[in-house]
């Protein structure tokens, strides 16, 4: 899935239970929940793992950098302005939605093995299901409609 959806089913969840010690946990799983829906997978950004930020296609980058933006600016706005009474446990479980990513970006990248990571690494495997490009699309633009309208409504 895309970074933006994690970030928003987690916001969502944080939203929904308004709670810490239920938000966190329920996040996690939806991030493994949302991998096992067939989504449309993007590649690294071109060059960025054998020559680094410096190095990398900057046009494949500002590209690939908007998405995860529109999320993190949807979760703020919708956090601090719509929802400031919840806005640290909708920005909190937005980003424990998006870690099991950020954990296998640094194992990809830093070739990091960290444990939370290992442990899940053969079911974060299983869990992800691709489809073909535009069918992965459409599928992750409903999932994020849906949520998005959740979380500013």
């Amino acid at each position: 899935m895309l970074t933006s959806i994690h970030l928003v089913a987690g916001a969502a969840i944080g939203k929904a239970t308004g709670s810490f010690w239920l938000a966190i946990p329920i996040s996690v799983i939806s991030h493994y929940l949302l991998d096992i829906i067939p989504h449309y997978n993007q590649k690294p950004v071109e060059n960025y793992l054998e020559k680094g930020f410096l190095g990398s296609n900057k046009k494949d980058l500002l590209v690939k950098s908007i998405e995860p933006l529109v999320g993190i600016f949807l979760v703020a706005y919708s956090a601090i302005y719509l929802n400031p009474n919840i806005a640290w446990v909708m920005i909190v479980s937005a980003f424990f939605g998006w870690l099991p990513d950020f954990l296998v970006f640094l194992r990809w990248k830093y070739r990091v093995n960290i444990i939370p990571f290992s442990l899940f690494k053969k079911f974060e495997e299983k869990c992800h299901h691709h489809a073909l490009s535009l069918q992965g699309i459409a599928i992750q633009l409903i999932i994020f409609i849906l949520f998005s309208i959740y979380i500013i409504l």
